[in-house]
Protein backbone atom coordinates (compact mmCIF):
# COMPACT_ATOMS: atom_id res chain seq x y z
CA UNK A 1 0.00 0.00 0.00
CA UNK A 2 0.87 3.30 -0.96
CA UNK A 3 0.78 5.94 2.11
CA UNK A 4 -0.60 9.31 1.68
CA UNK A 5 2.00 10.35 3.92
CA UNK A 6 4.81 12.78 2.20
CA UNK A 7 8.56 12.38 2.59
CA UNK A 8 9.94 14.26 5.47
CA UNK A 9 13.47 13.95 5.29
CA UNK A 10 15.94 12.27 6.58
CA UNK A 11 15.27 10.54 10.28
CA UNK A 12 15.65 12.68 13.42
CA UNK A 13 14.06 11.99 16.46
CA UNK A 14 14.27 7.84 17.77
CA UNK A 15 11.49 8.73 20.14
CA UNK A 16 8.31 9.71 18.34
CA UNK A 17 10.42 8.31 14.84
CA UNK A 18 9.14 11.72 13.56
CA UNK A 19 5.38 10.28 12.98
CA UNK A 20 7.02 8.36 9.73
CA UNK A 21 4.93 6.08 8.89
CA UNK A 22 7.91 3.75 6.59
CA UNK A 23 9.39 4.09 10.25
CA UNK A 24 7.22 2.94 12.39
CA UNK A 25 6.99 -0.88 12.44
CA UNK A 26 4.67 -2.67 9.69
CA UNK A 27 3.29 -4.66 12.22
CA UNK A 28 1.94 -2.10 14.81
CA UNK A 29 -1.55 -2.07 14.47
CA UNK A 30 -3.45 -2.56 11.28
CA UNK A 31 -0.82 -2.40 8.98
CA UNK A 32 -3.01 -1.17 6.02
CA UNK A 33 -4.31 1.86 7.12
CA UNK A 34 -2.64 2.14 11.22
CA UNK A 35 0.59 2.06 12.80
CA UNK A 36 1.18 2.61 16.61
CA UNK A 37 4.03 3.62 18.60
CA UNK A 38 4.27 3.24 22.12
CA UNK A 39 6.67 5.45 23.91
CA UNK A 40 7.53 6.19 27.54
CA UNK A 41 6.18 9.32 29.17
CA UNK A 42 9.86 10.65 30.03
CA UNK A 43 11.31 9.68 27.12
CA UNK A 44 9.00 12.62 25.37
CA UNK A 45 10.31 14.85 27.90
CA UNK A 46 13.39 14.62 27.65
CA UNK A 47 13.62 14.61 24.17
CA UNK A 48 15.95 17.12 22.70
CA UNK A 49 15.16 19.65 19.97
CA UNK A 50 12.15 17.41 18.66
CA UNK A 51 9.17 19.93 17.72
CA UNK A 52 7.07 17.03 17.59
CA UNK A 53 7.78 15.76 20.99
CA UNK A 54 7.30 18.98 22.44
CA UNK A 55 3.97 19.46 20.51
CA UNK A 56 2.90 15.93 21.93
CA UNK A 57 3.96 16.55 26.03
CA UNK A 58 1.95 20.26 25.66
CA UNK A 59 -0.88 18.86 24.41
CA UNK A 60 -1.00 15.87 27.69
CA UNK A 61 0.01 18.67 30.04
CA UNK A 62 -2.82 20.57 28.43
CA UNK A 63 -5.39 17.63 29.03
CA UNK A 64 -4.30 16.39 32.07
CA UNK A 65 -4.77 18.93 35.25
CA UNK A 66 -8.33 18.16 35.56
CA UNK A 67 -7.50 14.27 35.71
CA UNK A 68 -5.67 14.85 39.02
CA UNK A 69 -9.67 16.27 40.32
CA UNK A 70 -11.21 12.59 39.77
CA UNK A 71 -7.83 10.31 39.64
CA UNK A 72 -5.92 11.57 42.96
CA UNK A 73 -1.89 10.90 41.77
CA UNK A 74 -2.78 10.72 38.19
CA UNK A 75 0.24 13.33 37.31
CA UNK A 76 2.57 11.06 39.04
CA UNK A 77 1.22 7.98 37.52
CA UNK A 78 1.95 10.19 34.16
CA UNK A 79 5.77 10.31 34.68
CA UNK A 80 5.91 6.34 34.41
CA UNK A 81 3.30 5.71 32.09
CA UNK A 82 3.29 4.97 28.30
CA UNK A 83 2.16 7.13 25.45
CA UNK A 84 0.58 4.87 22.90
CA UNK A 85 0.52 7.37 19.62
CA UNK A 86 -1.62 6.00 16.66
CA UNK A 87 -0.37 7.47 13.03
CA UNK A 88 -3.62 6.90 10.74
CA UNK A 89 -3.10 7.34 7.57
CA UNK A 90 -5.75 10.04 5.92
CA UNK A 91 -6.98 10.78 9.49
CA UNK A 92 -5.88 12.46 12.16
CA UNK A 93 -3.43 11.23 14.89
CA UNK A 94 -4.51 9.61 18.00
CA UNK A 95 -2.65 10.04 21.55
CA UNK A 96 -4.01 7.84 24.46
CA UNK A 97 -2.65 7.30 27.72
CA UNK A 98 -4.23 4.11 29.98
CA UNK A 99 -2.86 1.92 32.47
CA UNK A 100 -0.90 -1.14 31.63
CA UNK A 101 -1.82 -2.88 34.67
CA UNK A 102 -5.20 -3.12 33.46
CA UNK A 103 -4.93 -3.15 29.44
CA UNK A 104 -8.74 -3.79 29.49
CA UNK A 105 -9.99 -0.55 31.05
CA UNK A 106 -10.67 2.98 29.14
CA UNK A 107 -7.97 5.29 28.53
CA UNK A 108 -7.50 7.92 31.11
CA UNK A 109 -7.32 10.66 28.16
CA UNK A 110 -7.52 10.12 24.67
CA UNK A 111 -6.94 13.02 22.53
CA UNK A 112 -6.35 14.00 19.05
CA UNK A 113 -3.81 16.23 17.36
CA UNK A 114 -4.45 17.91 14.11
CA UNK A 115 -3.93 20.61 12.12
CA UNK A 116 -6.40 23.30 10.54
CA UNK A 117 -4.19 23.94 7.37
CA UNK A 118 -2.42 20.99 5.51
CA UNK A 119 -0.61 23.13 3.28
CA UNK A 120 0.59 25.07 6.58
CA UNK A 121 1.71 22.78 9.35
CA UNK A 122 5.03 21.68 9.84
CA UNK A 123 3.93 18.54 10.60
CA UNK A 124 2.00 17.00 7.89
CA UNK A 125 1.65 13.84 9.83
CA UNK A 126 -1.13 14.94 12.58
CA UNK A 127 -3.42 15.16 9.60
CA UNK A 128 -6.32 17.74 9.02
CA UNK A 129 -9.91 18.43 10.83
CA UNK A 130 -12.72 20.84 10.77
CA UNK A 131 -13.03 22.92 13.92
CA UNK A 132 -16.29 21.57 15.47
CA UNK A 133 -18.74 24.63 15.04
CA UNK A 134 -19.65 26.10 18.42
CA UNK A 135 -23.03 27.28 17.16
CA UNK A 136 -25.15 24.42 14.95
CA UNK A 137 -26.38 25.95 11.63
CA UNK A 138 -28.52 24.47 9.00
CA UNK A 139 -26.00 23.25 6.98
CA UNK A 140 -23.83 21.69 9.36
CA UNK A 141 -27.40 19.97 10.83
CA UNK A 142 -27.78 18.78 6.89
CA UNK A 143 -24.32 17.12 6.87
CA UNK A 144 -24.92 15.32 9.29
CA UNK A 145 -28.40 14.21 8.93
CA UNK A 146 -28.75 13.68 5.17
CA UNK A 147 -26.20 10.84 4.67
CA UNK A 148 -27.99 9.08 7.95
CA UNK A 149 -31.77 9.35 6.57
CA UNK A 150 -30.37 8.18 3.12
CA UNK A 151 -28.77 4.98 4.41
CA UNK A 152 -31.02 3.89 6.93
CA UNK A 153 -33.71 4.47 3.52
CA UNK A 154 -31.86 2.59 1.11
CA UNK A 155 -30.17 -0.12 3.65
CA UNK A 156 -32.19 -0.62 6.72
CA UNK A 157 -34.82 -3.44 6.70
CA UNK A 158 -36.91 -2.73 9.34
CA UNK A 159 -37.77 0.81 7.79
CA UNK A 160 -39.69 0.10 4.72
CA UNK A 161 -42.15 2.96 3.63
CA UNK A 162 -45.48 1.28 3.65
CA UNK A 163 -48.81 3.77 3.31
CA UNK A 164 -50.69 5.02 6.53
CA UNK A 165 -53.53 7.23 6.95
CA UNK A 166 -52.08 10.90 6.85
CA UNK A 167 -53.17 13.25 9.87
CA UNK A 168 -56.01 15.14 9.54
CA UNK A 169 -53.78 18.35 9.73
CA UNK A 170 -50.08 18.89 8.37
CA UNK A 171 -48.31 22.35 8.93
CA UNK A 172 -47.66 22.71 5.14
CA UNK A 173 -44.05 24.64 5.26
CA UNK A 174 -43.60 25.53 1.50
CA UNK A 175 -40.05 24.77 0.23
CA UNK A 176 -36.75 26.29 0.66
CA UNK A 177 -37.39 28.70 -2.77
CA UNK A 178 -40.33 29.72 -1.35
CA UNK A 179 -39.95 30.41 2.71
CA UNK A 180 -42.92 32.56 2.52
CA UNK A 181 -45.67 29.39 1.92
CA UNK A 182 -46.73 28.67 5.61
CA UNK A 183 -50.17 27.33 6.41
CA UNK A 184 -51.91 25.23 7.90
CA UNK A 185 -53.54 22.08 5.50
CA UNK A 186 -56.64 19.94 5.86
CA UNK A 187 -56.77 16.70 5.08
CA UNK A 188 -53.42 16.75 2.84
CA UNK A 189 -53.24 14.06 0.31
CA UNK A 190 -50.59 11.14 0.79
CA UNK A 191 -46.95 12.78 0.98
CA UNK A 192 -44.13 12.59 3.10
CA UNK A 193 -43.99 14.52 6.42
CA UNK A 194 -41.92 14.78 9.66
CA UNK A 195 -43.00 15.09 13.51
CA UNK A 196 -41.71 17.11 15.97
CA UNK A 197 -41.33 15.92 19.39
CA UNK A 198 -40.94 18.77 21.99
CA UNK A 199 -41.81 20.22 25.39
CA UNK A 200 -44.36 22.79 26.14
CA UNK A 201 -42.95 24.24 29.22
CA UNK A 202 -44.83 27.36 29.25
CA UNK A 203 -48.03 27.52 28.00
CA UNK A 204 -48.28 30.43 26.92
CA UNK A 205 -44.96 30.70 24.74
CA UNK A 206 -46.59 27.72 22.77
CA UNK A 207 -48.41 28.72 19.38
CA UNK A 208 -51.73 26.71 19.40
CA UNK A 209 -54.78 26.39 17.13
CA UNK A 210 -57.80 26.73 18.52
CA UNK A 211 -61.26 27.45 17.52
CA UNK A 212 -61.35 30.83 17.04
CA UNK A 213 -58.19 30.76 15.36
CA UNK A 214 -57.99 27.59 12.89
CA UNK A 215 -59.42 29.93 9.85
CA UNK A 216 -56.76 32.53 10.18
CA UNK A 217 -54.28 29.52 10.22
CA UNK A 218 -55.66 27.43 6.93
CA UNK A 219 -55.06 31.13 5.36
CA UNK A 220 -51.44 31.53 6.83
CA UNK A 221 -49.39 31.16 9.89
CA UNK A 222 -47.11 34.10 10.49
CA UNK A 223 -43.70 33.06 10.99
CA UNK A 224 -42.80 35.91 13.41
CA UNK A 225 -45.16 34.40 15.92
CA UNK A 226 -43.80 30.75 15.82
CA UNK A 227 -41.62 29.98 18.57
CA UNK A 228 -37.48 29.25 17.64
CA UNK A 229 -38.27 25.38 18.37
CA UNK A 230 -41.03 25.91 15.63
CA UNK A 231 -38.97 27.54 13.21
CA UNK A 232 -36.21 25.48 13.16
CA UNK A 233 -38.49 22.14 12.82
CA UNK A 234 -39.76 23.93 9.85
CA UNK A 235 -36.16 24.86 8.46
CA UNK A 236 -34.95 21.42 8.66
CA UNK A 237 -38.15 19.82 7.34
CA UNK A 238 -37.53 21.90 4.35
CA UNK A 239 -34.14 21.58 3.86
CA UNK A 240 -34.94 17.59 3.70
CA UNK A 241 -37.46 18.89 0.30
CA UNK A 242 -40.27 17.68 2.44
CA UNK A 243 -43.33 20.22 2.62
CA UNK A 244 -45.16 19.01 5.60
CA UNK A 245 -44.35 18.91 9.48
CA UNK A 246 -46.80 17.69 12.44
CA UNK A 247 -46.46 19.67 15.61
CA UNK A 248 -49.29 18.72 18.12
CA UNK A 249 -50.02 22.11 19.10
CA UNK A 250 -50.73 23.39 15.69
CA UNK A 251 -52.69 20.17 14.46
CA UNK A 252 -55.07 19.25 17.47
CA UNK A 253 -57.63 22.34 18.39
CA UNK A 254 -56.60 22.58 21.62
CA UNK A 255 -59.68 24.08 22.91
CA UNK A 256 -61.88 21.45 21.39
CA UNK A 257 -62.23 18.32 23.08
CA UNK A 258 -63.57 16.18 21.02
CA UNK A 259 -60.84 16.81 18.61
CA UNK A 260 -58.59 15.98 20.94
CA UNK A 261 -60.27 12.84 21.47
CA UNK A 262 -60.40 12.15 17.41
CA UNK A 263 -56.48 12.89 16.94
CA UNK A 264 -55.06 11.58 20.68
CA UNK A 265 -56.14 8.24 19.49
CA UNK A 266 -53.88 8.21 15.94
CA UNK A 267 -50.49 8.99 17.74
CA UNK A 268 -49.16 5.69 17.09
CA UNK A 269 -50.00 5.79 13.07
CA UNK A 270 -49.02 9.68 12.70
CA UNK A 271 -45.41 8.96 14.40
CA UNK A 272 -44.83 5.72 12.85
CA UNK A 273 -46.21 7.00 9.53
CA UNK A 274 -43.50 9.87 9.69
CA UNK A 275 -40.65 10.04 7.84
CA UNK A 276 -38.36 11.60 10.38
CA UNK A 277 -39.28 12.55 14.08
CA UNK A 278 -37.18 16.02 15.11
CA UNK A 279 -36.46 15.91 18.71
CA UNK A 280 -35.85 18.81 20.59
CA UNK A 281 -34.32 17.16 23.29
CA UNK A 282 -32.80 19.51 25.03
CA UNK A 283 -35.11 22.46 25.12
CA UNK A 284 -37.31 22.42 27.75
CA UNK A 285 -39.81 24.70 26.59
CA UNK A 286 -40.58 25.78 22.40
CA UNK A 287 -38.41 28.88 22.73
CA UNK A 288 -35.29 27.16 23.42
CA UNK A 289 -34.65 26.17 19.52
CA UNK A 290 -32.59 22.77 17.88
CA UNK A 291 -30.42 25.32 16.02
CA UNK A 292 -28.52 26.70 18.93
CA UNK A 293 -25.11 27.39 20.46
CA UNK A 294 -23.89 24.30 22.15
CA UNK A 295 -22.78 23.47 25.30
CA UNK A 296 -18.90 22.69 25.27
CA UNK A 297 -15.78 21.67 27.85
CA UNK A 298 -14.14 25.04 28.56
CA UNK A 299 -11.11 23.68 26.80
CA UNK A 300 -12.61 21.88 24.12
CA UNK A 301 -10.43 22.44 20.81
CA UNK A 302 -7.95 24.31 22.48
CA UNK A 303 -5.40 25.74 20.22
CA UNK A 304 -1.85 24.93 21.47
CA UNK A 305 -0.20 28.37 21.87
CA UNK A 306 2.93 27.49 23.41
CA UNK A 307 6.53 28.02 22.89
CA UNK A 308 9.38 25.82 24.10
CA UNK A 309 12.50 26.02 23.66
CA UNK A 310 13.24 23.18 22.06
CA UNK A 311 10.82 24.01 19.13
CA UNK A 312 12.03 25.14 16.01
CA UNK A 313 10.28 28.17 15.51
CA UNK A 314 8.25 30.15 17.59
CA UNK A 315 5.88 29.89 14.71
CA UNK A 316 5.38 26.49 14.74
CA UNK A 317 1.80 26.33 17.10
CA UNK A 318 1.01 30.26 16.62
CA UNK A 319 1.08 30.22 12.63
CA UNK A 320 0.37 26.35 11.75
CA UNK A 321 -2.72 25.77 14.32
CA UNK A 322 -1.18 22.80 15.34
CA UNK A 323 -4.42 21.75 18.07
CA UNK A 324 -5.29 19.15 20.20
CA UNK A 325 -8.54 18.00 21.41
CA UNK A 326 -10.75 15.65 23.24
CA UNK A 327 -11.12 12.60 20.82
CA UNK A 328 -14.64 11.45 22.00
CA UNK A 329 -15.80 15.30 21.45
CA UNK A 330 -15.40 15.68 17.83
CA UNK A 331 -16.49 12.65 16.26
CA UNK A 332 -19.69 10.49 15.39
CA UNK A 333 -19.40 7.45 17.57
CA UNK A 334 -22.08 4.47 17.99
CA UNK A 335 -23.41 4.86 21.26
CA UNK A 336 -25.64 2.04 21.36
CA UNK A 337 -28.34 3.26 23.80
CA UNK A 338 -28.99 7.44 24.75
CA UNK A 339 -25.92 7.72 27.58
CA UNK A 340 -26.98 9.85 30.61
CA UNK A 341 -26.83 13.25 29.32
CA UNK A 342 -29.38 12.56 26.90
CA UNK A 343 -31.89 10.34 28.50
CA UNK A 344 -31.84 12.70 31.80
CA UNK A 345 -32.74 15.60 29.23
CA UNK A 346 -36.28 17.89 29.54
CA UNK A 347 -37.66 15.84 26.48
CA UNK A 348 -37.52 12.41 28.13
CA UNK A 349 -39.14 14.07 31.32
CA UNK A 350 -42.12 14.77 29.48
CA UNK A 351 -44.81 11.34 29.10
CA UNK A 352 -45.66 11.65 25.94
CA UNK A 353 -42.15 11.78 24.06
CA UNK A 354 -41.50 7.63 25.43
CA UNK A 355 -44.40 7.15 22.74
CA UNK A 356 -42.65 9.59 20.36
CA UNK A 357 -39.90 7.68 20.55
CA UNK A 358 -40.64 4.49 21.13
CA UNK A 359 -43.28 4.57 17.58
CA UNK A 360 -41.12 6.75 15.18
CA UNK A 361 -39.08 4.77 12.58
CA UNK A 362 -36.45 7.53 12.66
CA UNK A 363 -35.26 10.68 15.29
CA UNK A 364 -32.83 13.00 15.19
CA UNK A 365 -32.58 14.76 18.57
CA UNK A 366 -31.11 17.97 19.22
CA UNK A 367 -29.01 18.01 22.25
CA UNK A 368 -27.51 21.22 24.02
CA UNK A 369 -24.54 19.22 23.54
CA UNK A 370 -24.77 17.38 20.15
CA UNK A 371 -26.91 15.79 17.84
CA UNK A 372 -27.62 11.95 17.49
CA UNK A 373 -28.70 9.90 15.47
CA UNK A 374 -31.71 7.11 16.24
CA UNK A 375 -33.06 4.63 14.25
CA UNK A 376 -34.80 1.06 14.40
CA UNK A 377 -31.12 -0.55 13.16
Amino acid sequence: MTSTFPNIGPPRCDVCLDLDWGRMPEDSGDGYWERRLKVPYQSLRDSKDCQICAAIIYAISEFSNPLEIFHTGFHQFLQSSQIRIFLRDGWTTKVLIWSDQDPLAEPYLELEMYSSSDSLSPIPALGVANEVPATLDLSTCACFLVPHIRNCHTSHSRYRAKPSPMPSRLLYVGCETDPTCLRLELLPTLQPYTTLSHCWGDQSAVFTTTKATIEDLVMEIPWKRLPKTFQDAISITRCLGIHYLWIDSLCIIQDDASDWIVESVKMAEIYSGSYLTIAATGASSPTSGCLTTRWHETDFGVRISHVDSRLQSDRLFTAYGIKARYLSKAHTHFAGELHPPISGAPLWNRAWAFQERILSNRLIHFHGEEMVWECRE
